[in-house]
């Protein structure tokens, strides 16, 4: 039997890893598919039957994060999850670069496209303000604030980085990973393409710094858990 030339090997390996990480993606839509179905059964089911759907959903969200960290990890260098004081500090300082970023691009979409804020920010303000019930709007903020950050991470910087980009350099990897995020978020706009781009670049460096995907993580939660529990407080004020 011939062995498979090199050059159709790559292409193969290429195309499965694609799919791969394609596949990851749609896993990462999943939790917020999940709740929104859920939503006209949690206005009218009882607290007990209420309680069990939104446990069942918790635990088909774990489900997800356990299969889609394995095949990362498995994929990748056994890295070390320990994480510091420091680590959280620069975490911090990584955020508050990602927070001018957003401010400076709004500005300018504001005075060229008179919008005050990004396609994809309006639509998660439009599904928050939709909701009816504390089950919708919790299992809202979950997603956004805590798995959004880790799955978002674990599809968009980490397992491209250790499969399809593994032995690209750190730069080309930044670059291709940033456009791909960006393009996924909603951007209706240059600004707002570039705005995402860079917010992508912010965290793939954070991964880098360390190889350490928690760090890129934690950088991802502090940016989206702000506005998750900002909404989660204002359905509860409103009610």
């Amino acid at each position: 039997m011939k062995e498979e030339k090199p050059a159709l090997k790559n292409i193969k390996s290429i195309a499965l890893y694609i799919i791969i990480i394609f596949g990851y993606f749609l896993l990462t839509q999943v939790p917020m598919l999940l709740i929104a179905v859920l939503s006209p059964i949690f206005n009218k089911g009882s607290v007990i039957v209420n309680t069990i759907l939104f446990i069942t959903w918790i635990v088909l969200v774990g489900l997800i994060i356990f299969v889609t960290w394995r095949y990362y990890h498995k994929k990748g260098d056994k890295e070390k999850l320990k994480i510091g004081f420091k680590d959280i500090g620069i975490a911090l300082g990584y955020y508050v670069g990602m927070l001018l970023i957003t401010m400076v691009m709004t500005m300018l979409m504001q005075a060229t496209y008179g919008a005050d804020t990004s396609e994809n920010q309006a639509v998660l303000e439009a599904m928050f303000a939709s909701g009816k019930n504390i089950w919708f709007v919790g299992g809202m903020s979950l997603t956004v604030g805590v798995v959004a950050p880790i799955l978002e991470e674990l599809v968009f910087r980490g397992i491209p980085s250790v499969t399809l980009f593994k032995n690209s350099p750190k730069w080309f990897i930044m670059f291709m990973t940033s456009i791909v995020f960006s393009s996924v978020h909603l951007s209706e706009n240059i600004i707002s393409f570039v705005m995402y781009a860079l917010m992508g670049a912010m965290l793939c460096h954070a991964y880098f710094r360390r190889g350490n995907i928690i760090d890129s993580m934690l950088v991802h939660f502090f940016n989206n858990a702000i506005v998750a529990v900002f909404m989660f407080l204002t359905f509860i004020t409103q009610k």
